[in-house]
Parts: structure tokens; C-alpha cells; sequence
């Protein structure tokens, strides 16, 4: 993902769609037996002549969840992180 790792915490709530606990680069959500972890790992910036952009490596995991949750939740994630664009 081209953000920077603040923005992407700030957002992060709405894209797990509850409270969740940080343990180092990885946002672990918990839920009645089931579970969301997000592991953040910086990347160089990415760099087109003069423009510089922040990089991450965003990595999803799930525990207990149904295929179907599974998707939906990959969805409900990607759109909290849209921006508009063309």
C-alpha cells in the first residue's frame, strides 16, 4: 500500500470494524473464538522522479472465520483504504 504508517493506523479501526490490540507491527482483532491480524512491515519509499511515497507491506490473517466472513472482511478492509483516484 502507498500510505504512511500513521495514516494507515488512524484508519485501521474503521477497517477492522471494532477495538483491536496492537503487539509490534501486528493489529490483532478478537471476537468470540475468532480473530483478524494485520502485520505492517515498512517498505522503501517508492519513488517516481521528484515524488517520493510511503510503502507498506500489509499482510492478513484470520482465525475461525468462515470463507465467506473471510471475503467480506477483505472487502470492508479495502474499502476503508480507497481514496479517490481515476
Amino acid at each position: 500500500m502507498t500510505i504512511t504508517r500513521e495514516a494507515f493506523l488512524r484508519l485501521l479501526p474503521g477497517a477492522l470494524g471494532g477495538a483491536f490490540r496492537t503487539d509490534g507491527e501486528t493489529c490483532v482483532r478478537e471476537e468470540a473464538g475468532r480473530s483478524w491480524a494485520v502485520h505492517v512491515e515498512p517498505l522503501p519509499p517508492l519513488v517516481l522522479g521528484a515524488m517520493s511515497m510511503a510503502r507498506l507491506r500489509v499482510t492478513l490473517a484470520f482465525e475461525g472465520l468462515t470463507e465467506e466472513e473471510t471475503e467480506r472482511f477483505r472487502a470492508g478492509f479495502l474499502a476503508a483504504y480507497q481514496r479517490g483516484g481515476g
